[in-house]
């Protein structure tokens, strides 16, 4: 217990506010709104990339520390790009990338 709030203090001190107004939507960046193809079935799936304390996956809002969100940060739309599941390895295809709704932001 005293290793792990050793740990949260050291990331309480570097922890630093994050404002997503002015967030670039050429690639997926921290701020930023992702829809995205399933390569394998076709599904559309639409997630939220924000802040390392941020994620709420029934919400879809991924924080930017996920392996995830890392597999498609910096990337443009019409990327490809893959992710590990348990079930193995799932492709994805980045369709559109926006800024982040402020009703999802001021939601946290």
């Amino acid at each position: 217990l005293f290793r792990r709030r050793g740990e949260l203090e050291y990331q309480l001190r570097k922890a630093q506010p994050t404002h997503f107004a002015e967030v670039n939507t050429d690639t997926v960046q921290i701020g930023t709104t992702v829809t995205l193809t399933d390569l394998d079935s076709g599904k559309t799936l639409t997630y939220h990339i924000l802040g390392a304390w941020d994620g709420d996956p029934a919400r879809n809002i991924i924080s930017y520390p996920a392996a995830f969100a890392q597999a498609m940060l910096n990337k443009p739309v019409g990327a490809s790009f893959e992710a590990d599941d348990e079930a193995g390895k799932l492709r994805f295809r980045i369709d559109k990338i926006e800024k982040t709704a402020a009703e999802i932001l001021n939601s946290l």
